[in-house]
């Protein structure tokens, strides 16, 4: 028999070939690396050889010295060469002489003929020492029997061992071959063998040996009937048995796992797609079909893509096949469609099988309904939005009074300036009648004397009527008028930029203008209890903001700081100082503005400051306040700017609150937008 011995040094992997020409009868041995190959070639002396070779130095290496050891003797060798010519690679094959290089891939077909045409020329058999040596050298379990599958005649040392007859006790020679196997097996087992064997064929299949202490083990077992007139010497059966209880629990415990995770994937709430190289879905979960009402073979290959929401099908699309070819996982939210034509809101993340080059093979979305979770966020965007004009309304109720004393002033301006005016108009209106008939007068007369008269009576008429005063004093009084007709114009603007409803999104606003209007409408509040003192960056850069609710947050702080003002007190009619600054500074290489708010008033306790920004909590008695205005704005700086607000205060000294905003602040993601992420 043809003696055939496979080294893997790389490159090709060579258990298949070993096993198609195992099935064809062949005696194979298979060595997995050179120095068990170099043992077994000159102990037994095969007639092929089989060498696998990459590119790699420790394959070439191998292969060298294979042919320097000289043990193939006048053997075959053929090389399965599995790289991609390199110089080096190419040199080794060309020292090597080998009488067979095949590339890879190799038709089994193709490799068979160069065996079947080295087993025609070989002239000698192989002698019974070394197909002995073969028997004890390979690790599978080797019985030989009689062809009715009777008595065993011999069985290796692998064999002796795992069955519980070490070497040195009693033999396993003689032995029934009945006894090695189960027998609830035996009679279904020995049949199909012998219906193998008669016709011609080779048995392979998986059973279960008994061990001597009646352990079962799996094994695959392949049965070949051996001799006869063609061969010569009586006829045998060789059984090639081998240990498969690692497989068997790597079997199982795959088995477990898949079990286990089709539980959970059948039963998960969570809608969990498949994804092959083209984005076509090949794999759904129940759950879109519990959820979306359609079923789940309406989701092969592009027919997911259908139920997506129109406005987010091609960006959901877009989203796969970019991760399936970058190999990247990412986050996104997206929209479907139900059965009910309802819009579902799906949250996902991304993941998959990559290959060598790092790409997916295979993408796994995996997406949950939100649905529920964006209405309680619409529900919270609408509470908070509720709670920020109610608390506008509220600080607008508060002012009213103020505003109302600010603009009483310049209407009293209109009031009593436009009565000054009316009675000096009369007054001027008859001195200019007078005069007028005096010269009427003059124009009958050309007597001195008539002359001299008249300018007497005008020059008494001018001091009876103050003319001097009024000249003087009605310019003053339309000046002032102009003043207040200004002022008032300012307070309504101011009044009307602040009670605004303003904008969803973000727009650029100059953080000088809001402090002014601010300022203006507050007026009332402070200009009795201090004084306010301005340090405003000139060309301040526009700040990408909500500018009502800026405006609202420098209002809180505003009324606050007159209240810690108020609460103080003063000597005498001293006033308190609020000092308002804004600037420009960098924070992480980008340029933010800072706004400060100072006051002189009594300043807080460290236990006070680390509580201030929380909802509903005030040091302010009952009724004076709600605990809501810094709560508000740490949301609105914070949360809707994603700037920062610190506070620093020094007890019976005062307080500083200081806001940093991003000139370009970031806009929360909406359903339509996706976060990439490297996870």
């Amino acid at each position: 028999m043809l003696k055939i011995l496979f080294i893997e040094t790389g490159g090709y992997a060579l258990k298949d070939l070993e096993q198609f020409l195992e099935s064809r009868g062949y005696f194979t041995m298979l060595a997995l690396d050179m120095k068990d190959g170099l043992k077994v070639a000159m102990e037994l002396g095969p007639d092929i050889v089989v060498l696998g070779m990459s590119d790699e130095a420790a394959s070439l290496n191998a292969v060298r010295s294979f042919r320097l050891g000289g043990c193939l003797g006048d053997g075959m060798l053929i090389l399965m060469y599995g790289g991609y010519g390199a110089p080096e690679a190419l040199s080794v094959i060309e020292d090597v002489k080998a009488d067979v290089v095949l590339r890879f891939p190799v038709e089994p077909g193709d490799f068979y003929s160069h065996v079947r045409r080295r087993a025609l020329a070989k002239q000698k058999g192989v002698t019974d020492h070394g197909l002995a040596t073969v028997l004890e050298e390979v690790r599978d379990f080797i019985i030989m029997t009689d062809e009715e599958l009777q008595v065993v005649y011999h069985a290796n040392l692998a064999a002796k061992e795992v069955l519980g007859f070490p070497e040195g006790s009693m033999d396993l020679a003689g032995k029934w071959l009945r006894e090695l196997f189960p027998k609830d097996l035996l009679n279904l087992l020995f049949s199909s063998i012998r219906d193998a064997l008669r016709e011609g064929r080779v048995w392979s299949g998986e059973t279960r040996l008994v061990q001597r202490d009646g352990t079962r083990i799996p094994v695959s077992v392949q049965v070949n009937l051996h001799g006869g007139q063609k061969e010569g010497g009586n006829r045998f059966v060789s059984m090639v048995i081998r240990d498969i209880t690692e497989l068997k629990r790597t079997q199982e415990s795959l088995e477990r796992q898949e079990a286990f995770y089709r539980l959970i994937t059948e039963n998960t709430s969570d809608l969990i797609g498949l994804f092959d190289p083209k984005g076509d879905c090949i794999y759904c979960s129940p759950s879109y079909e519990k959820i979306l009402g359609y079923g789940t073979w309406q989701m092969d290959g592009q027919g997911l893509y259908d139920f997506v929401h129109e406005d987010d099908r091609e960006r959901v699309r877009g989203v796969i096949l970019s991760a399936l070819s970058e190999g990247k996982e990412v986050f996104l939210e997206y929209r479907m469609v139900n059965r009910k034509e309802e819009i579902h809101h799906l949250e996902a993340t991304t993941g998959g099988i990559r290959n060598s080059f790092g790409r997916f093979e295979r993408l796994i979305l995996v997406s949950r309904d939100i649905t529920l979770q964006v209405r309680q966020r619409e529900e919270r965007r609408l509470m908070d939005m509720h709670k920020f004009h109610a608390q506008k309304m509220e600080s607008i109720g508060q002012l009213a009074a103020g505003v109302a004393h600010e603009m009483n002033t310049p209407i009293q301006y209109f009031g009593d300036n436009l009565r000054f005016i009316k009675d000096s108009f009369s007054d001027l209106a008859e001195l200019l009648n007078a005069i007028r008939g005096f010269c009427g007068q003059l124009k009958d007369s050309s007597k001195p004397e008539d002359l001299e008269q008249v300018l007497k009576e005008v020059d008494a008429l001018w001091e009876e009527s103050d003319a001097e005063y009024l000249i003087s004093e009605i310019p003053q009084a339309i000046l002032q008028s102009l003043q207040g007709s200004a002022n008032l114009s300012q307070i309504v603007s101011a009044m009307k930029e602040f009670s605004h409803p303003g904008a969803e999104d973000k727009i650029p606003a100059q953080l000088n203008d809001l402090i002014r209007n601010t300022m203006i409408i507050s007026r009332n509040e402070w200009k009795y209890l201090a004084d306010v003192e301005y340090s405003l960056e000139e060309n301040l850069p526009m700040v990408l903001c909500l500018p009502n609710e800026i405006g609202q947050l420098i209002l809180n702080l505003v009324i606050n700081a007159c209240h810690a003002i108020e609460e103080k007190g003063g000597e005498g009619n001293e006033k308190g100082i609020i000092r308002v600054k804004t600037h420009t500074i960098l924070m992480n290489d980008e340029k933010w503005v800072e706004l400060r708010i100072e006051d002189s008033g009594k300043g807080m306790p460290p236990e006070l400051r680390n509580r201030i920004f929380e909802p509903f909590f005030t040091t302010k008695p009952v009724g004076k306040g709600t605990g809501q205005g810094l709560a508000i704005a740490h949301n609105v700086v914070v949360d809707k700017h994603s700037g920062q607000i610190h506070v620093e205060s020094v007890q019976g000294q005062g307080t500083t609150f200081i806001v940093r905003l991003p000139i370009n602040a970031p806009s929360p993601k909406s359903h339509n937008e996706e976060a990439e992420l490297n996870l």
